[in-house]
């Protein structure tokens, strides 16, 4: 039976190229949950830019953000919503990652901790502001980043698949190392497989009763550990090779789960 359905956001509740969800998903949410049946957005935002994303419901609505380094609980506020499980990255590792991307001329470098974004460029900053709503601080250097870094981000316009090769030669085995979204690439210790067994430990749900859905290199540890997994038709063909199912769109799926509960 299902009882936890975890979705990726871009790429798979909103195509690439577009801004919005499909109009049927909120409805089809709100009756999931009218059943008894939980639903996670699970991606590699921030909180607080999924909880905007998911105004209208979100006060119903775990989140798994940061991809899977920070999964939070539902609240009535942002600031009354528990902390179910936060996966850290080694900090020394984290800044020297952190710095070597930097290096790079042509990548952008953004470090997250639990609920906040830390960059160096200032039109980074109001760029990552204006197009998801998050919160961000200016530093000078990645080890001036106060408390735990749950993440190092890079947007890598051209080059992502390039910088990620690289990365994947120096740290793989230290850190997991995801491409993300259109020219993004992340580094964390988490991945949303391991967010999503903390949501089935915190809600009491086994993997088997869950349902997941993805379309990118960092859905895969999720899309594996779920009960049933699906990626979306505009999914690259490696990504498909390696889940059983594949959907024209997500809402179809939903209204299917539904009509046997």
């Amino acid at each position: 039976m299902v009882k936890l359905i975890v979705s990726d956001i871009d790429g798979t509740l909103i195509p690439y190229g577009q801004s919005a969800f499909s109009p049927r998903l909120f409805p089809l949410i709100q009756r999931l949950l009218d059943r008894g049946v939980l639903f996670c957005p699970a991606s590699g935002r921030q909180f607080h830019s999924v909880r905007l994303l998911f105004e209208p419901l979100a006060s119903r609505l775990p989140i798994l953000s940061e991809n899977g380094a920070a999964v939070f609980g539902p609240g009535e506020r942002e600031e009354d919503c528990p902390l179910l499980g936060a996966v850290s990255m080694d900090r020394t590792a984290a800044v020297e990652v952190a710095r070597e991307l930097m290096g790079d001329p042509r990548c952008h470098v953004c470090v997250s901790g639990v609920n906040r974004f830390y960059v160096t460029d200032p039109e980074d900053a109001e760029s990552i502001r204006q197009s998801t709503g998050s919160f961000v601080t200016l530093v000078s250097e990645p080890d001036q980043v106060p408390g735990e870094i749950l993440k190092v981000a890079a947007y890598c316009p051209g080059c992502d698949t390039e910088i990620y090769e690289k990365l994947r030669e120096r740290w793989e085995g230290r850190c997991a190392i995801a491409l993300s979204g259109v020219s993004w690439l992340d580094c964390t210790e988490a991945d949303k497989g391991r967010g999503l067994e903390i949501l089935c430990a915190a809600y009491g749900v086994e993997l088997k009763d869950t349902v997941a859905f993805g379309d990118n290199n960092n859905d895969l540890p999720m899309l594996k550990k779920a009960g049933r997994a699906y990626v979306v038709e505009s999914a690259a063909p490696e990504i498909k090779a390696q889940v059983p199912n594949t959907c024209a769109d997500v809402c179809d799926i939903l209204e299917e789960i539904l009509h046997t509960l």
